[in-house]
């Protein structure tokens, strides 16, 4: 039974957002809701693509005007393996490449220009463990929880953090939305991933709560990001039954919130680096047997607010699938 339930569920909300802390790695990757295997599956094989356009400009919770058509946009492609030890307990590995296109105001031989490029490379990966115990099943009700742990490995290129710090330090100031650490690729020091989830079923209703923590001390050059923070809440209704060679659907609406505050450079509040954003919208999950898994959401916002000028998503697109064998 809780082979057949709890995959349903299995819509954790991995942070993304769109400028400063938690842009850097497009949010943790932690794993997807623990579920038995009829078939004795073991290994996972999760491959996951996220779209976000970081396109409206915000200062505060006000959206401000772009005459000069700023934006971040992220293609993040993540691949990651889990391998169950027991019934409860799975390890994790998780790695990401990510590929920013920005437009942005530089100063140029002291003239300010719009300057259009890319950056791209992998981001810090992530090492971890899984428990997951079910707390209560029977035919028709299932609950249960997952606490996930684990580390992030500094592996990331962290070039343009230095030259936000040399450019700071010489007397310099950040020009328009998108600053040289919102395109660095990593962060410079070992980190922490924290997740927990609780999942609620009870016939063809589905429920998820989830919050995680990202835990991000000094790094490269003196910068420290700040440490961020996200909580999910999704709630739906299977559509098809899914179990031993069938093909379940599943339908849900989820919310989710990101906040972090300011970064600090050697010690001291990088002021204004601040931001909060919450998005809602549709999830859709297709399973078939045991074996294969696929996600599709679509994120709108619905608040945001930045510590001076950042960017936000007017809308964001993940897309996943996880194989078990």
């Amino acid at each position: 039974m809780k082979k057949q339930l709890l995959p349903a569920a299995a819509l954790l909300a991995y942070g993304l957002a769109d400028a400063c802390t938690m842009c850097v790695t497009g949010g943790p990757m932690t794993p997807d809701a623990p579920g038995a295997h009829s078939h004795g599956e073991k290994l996972g094989l999760g491959l996951r693509h996220d779209y976000f356009a970081g396109d409206t400009l915000y200062a505060g919770s006000s959206r401000g005007a772009n005459p000069e058509g700023e934006h971040l946009r992220q293609n993040n492609t993540s691949v990651s393996l889990s391998y169950d030890l027991s019934e409860s307990w799975s390890l994790f590995a998780g790695i990401r490449h990510s590929a920013k296109s920005y437009r942005r105001t530089e100063e140029i031989n002291g003239v300010d220009t719009v300057v259009s490029a890319t950056e791209s490379g992998i981001t810090d990966p992530v090492l971890g463990v899984q428990w997951s115990p079910a707390v209560f099943s029977d035919e028709h009700r299932y609950a249960g929880f997952s606490l996930f742990a684990g580390v992030t490995l500094p592996l990331g290129d962290t070039d343009r953090i230095g030259e936000e710090v040399a450019e700071l330090k010489a007397g310099g100031h950040a020009h328009g939305a998108v600053h040289d650490h919102d395109l660095a690729m990593g962060t410079g020091s070992f980190g922490g991933v924290f997740s927990a989830a609780f999942d609620y079923l009870h016939g063809p209703f589905v429920s998820r709560i989830s919050a995680n923590y990202t835990l991000r001390p000094e790094g490269d050059f003196g910068y420290d990001f700040a440490d961020a923070y996200g909580w999910d809440i999704a709630a739906g209704a299977r559509l098809m039954e899914g179990g031993h060679d069938r093909t379940g659907v599943t339908l849900l609406a989820g919310v989710t919130g990101e906040h972090a505050g300011d970064d600090r450079i050697d010690g001291r509040v990088y002021e204004h680096t601040s931001n909060h954003a919450v998005y809602a919208g549709p999830r859709l999950r297709v399973e078939h047997d045991s074996w294969l898994q696929a996600n599709l959401q679509l994120d709108l916002p619905v608040y945001a607010h930045a510590g001076e000028v950042a960017l936000v998503s007017s809308w964001r697109l993940r897309a996943a699938v996880t194989l078990r064998f």
